[in-house]
Parts: C-alpha cells; structure tokens; sequence
C-alpha cells in the first residue's frame, strides 16, 4: 500500500532516503555533500518556499518530490525515489496536487533515468530541452569587421518595449524556442517580459548590455544582459534575450550585436553566460562560433492553468 503526505509533516523520517541519494553520488564520484542543503531545501516546506510530497509504502518513506520557487515563475522540482516502480507514481501526484502549474521547473533527479521525463509527459506536464552556455570574456575572438554603412549601436532603454515586444515576438515565432509558451509568443506577452527585466526581476540589467541595433535611423535588432549568481561567480552577465528582424536575418547581424555586448562586458566581468533551447540551431551555432561553451543540458517543465507565464 502507498500513501502520500505533505513534505512539511515528514521531515524527521527522511534519513533513508537523504542516504540514497547520499550513496548515489558517492558512486558516481561525487565529493561533495549535499544533504545539508537537501535538508535546508525541505525544511524551508514549512515556510512556503518548497512545495512537496513524499511517497511511504508499508508507512516506510520510499520516494520524494518537491518544487522551490526562486521567482513567482521559475523554480527547481527535485524527484528521487528509492525504488523505480514509485517513480512514475510520485510524478503523477506532483503533477495531480498542483506542485507544477504554471511555473518553469528545471528537474533535478538522481537517478539514470528516463522515467521521470517520461511520466511528466504523461501527464500533460510540457517539456523545453535546453542548455547552459558560457565563456570566459578574455577568450573571445572578436571580429575586425567594421560597421557597414548605415548600422550603428545605442541603448536600449524601457521606452523601446512596445517595439522590442514586437520584435522579440516575431524571432521567437521563427526560431519557436517556446514552442507552447503561448504569452512569450504574443506581442502583449513579450511586452509585459520586457517591463519585467527593466524593473529588475530576473536581476538587475547590465546598462551597459542593453544595445539596439540601428540600420537607417530604425531598430532592426537588440540584445540585454542582466547580473545574476552563478557557477561560483556572485556577478556573472546573463545574456536574456537576443533578437534580429526577420528581414534582416542571415546577414551576421546576430554575430555583430552579440559582439558588441561581449565587448562591453569583458572589462567588468570574467565570464557571461546564456541558456538556448536545444531546437534553436542557428543561436547554438551562434554562439558556439564565437566561443561560448556548453556547460549543461537541462530539462524544463511546466503545466499551464492560468496560460503561460512570462519567463525568459
């Protein structure tokens, strides 16, 4: 028999399954311990910022899964269980409680296994597949090219996000990097993604970062970076959003804004960083020539209720 209860109300019985996951990293050839966080992480279910469940069969805890908000619309789900066949059903109560709606979750699992993804699909939960790229700003290769005739670059500032929104709609149309986030798709939904990065919410922007690109006295492309924690650094440039008009794509225009920002960047900062979703060829191919590196894959998920939230 199973039964499943409240994170909040199973904390002090917790120790088998903290010494699975414990000797599961051990085997892999982890040397880092990090049960103290787990258990920092679960205790925080009594404050609001985790939500969770754990599965018992026979009144034994056998399986856990949780979800940290870090903003009102991104968050961690962790999922591990000490047996394969709770691991589906574990899944399938996160999905049914709620614990994944409308909220971006990156899974943390630690398990060889496809299960999880698997049974969050299952259930209607949508899945993005991405990757974390960064480059260490005193490697980049910059181009020698000058500005052709009729380009050049200034700020890009909060009085440009009806006309960013458009733009940014548009790419993200043509590269369908949310496919199925239908807001981010929407000039009202990009709109309002933009007065969320100016305001600060994904951490602060870099004033420098924020560039337009400018062909004839127009806005033909954009790019902003805003500081976020990181890879053991407390200030690293995180690009958020990269955009060229779709008449003028395949001109190197891409290259050239992301240039200049990455120019901006390397007196100030030791590295930048991005996430591309893995469909999007033409930006990992980007950035993948101009030195960027990728550090992870990563798999997204989220269940909309309310329709998509705004995420970047």
């Amino acid at each position: 028999m199973i039964e499943f209860f409240p994170l909040e109300t199973q904390l002090r019985a917790l120790t088998p399954l903290w010494e699975g996951i414990s000797e599961y990293l051990i085997a892999k050839g982890g040397t880092y311990d990090i049960i103290p966080t787990l258990q920092e992480q679960a205790q925080s279910s009594t404050t609001g910022k985790v939500s969770g469940i754990v599965l018992q069969s026979n009144r034994h805890p056998v399986a856990l899964g949780w979800v940290e908000r870090i903003t009102d619309c991104t968050g961690n789900a962790l999922v591990y269980s000490l047996h394969p066949e709770f691991q589906a059903p574990l899944v399938k109560e996160m999905v049914s409680r709620g614990l994944m709606d409308d909220i971006f979750c990156e899974l943390f699992q630690f398990e060889d296994t496809e299960v999880y993804r698997e049974a969050f699909r299952a259930q209607g939960v949508h899945e993005n597949v991405r990757q974390r790229m960064g480059i260490y700003l005193s490697n980049v290769q910059f181009s020698t090219k000058t500005l052709p005739q009729g380009l050049g670059f200034v700020p890009l500032t909060i009085a440009d996000a009806p006309a960013v929104a458009k733009l940014s709609a548009r790419c993200h149309q043509i590269s369908r990097d949310y496919v199925g986030y239908k807001a981010l798709e929407s000039e009202d939904g990009r709109l309002e993604l933009e007065h969320r990065i100016f305001s600060g919410f994904y951490g602060p922007v870099i004033p420098e970062s924020a560039i337009k690109l400018i062909k004839d006295g127009r806005m033909i492309g954009m790019c902003v970076a805003v500081e976020i924690k990181c890879w053991g650094y407390e200030k690293v440039p995180w690009i958020f959003d990269v955009c060229i008009e779709e008449a003028e794509m395949g001109k190197g225009y891409g290259r050239l804004i992301v240039e200049e920002l990455l120019r901006k960047l390397e007196k100030s900062y030791e590295v930048c960083g991005l996430a591309v979703t893995m469909d999007n060829h033409a930006a990992r191919t980007l950035y993948e020539k101009l030195g960027f590196m990728v550090t992870d894959p990563f798999y997204e998920y989220v269940r909309f209720t309310k329709g998509a939230p705004i995420h970047g």
